[in-house]
């Protein structure tokens, strides 16, 4: 005996595909992290030692999402890059921090 979807099943299936193609947009301090070393042409290992940590306890922090305002500061530092984290408020103003 066959199983036909019902129409919540069907929406259900694509709220899930829709959800995890946009995922991308919320990614982790560690996501980021990896992805800088990519487009850097380093590997996480180079990184740690360039901050001044073992590839071990970096990989750690990355794992826990433990990563410090301070570390992605060196971590911009170190790679010449700019770093920002910023609040933006209703009205437009700017509360920001970073590398520079």
């Amino acid at each position: 005996m066959k199983r036909s979807l019902n129409l919540l099943d069907l929406s259900t299936k694509w709220f899930i595909i829709i959800f995890s193609v946009n995922w991308r947009c919320c990614m982790t301090t560690a996501d980021m992290i990896k992805q800088l070393c990519e487009q850097m042409n380093i590997s996480v290992a180079e990184l740690a030692r360039r901050i001044g940590q073992t590839p071990q306890n970096f990989n750690k922090k990355l794992k826990r999402e433990t990563v410090t305002l301070d570390e992605l500061k060196t971590i911009a530092d170190v790679l010449n890059i700019k770093f920002e984290q910023t609040f933006i408020l209703p009205d437009g103003n700017e509360i920001k921090t970073g590398n520079e």
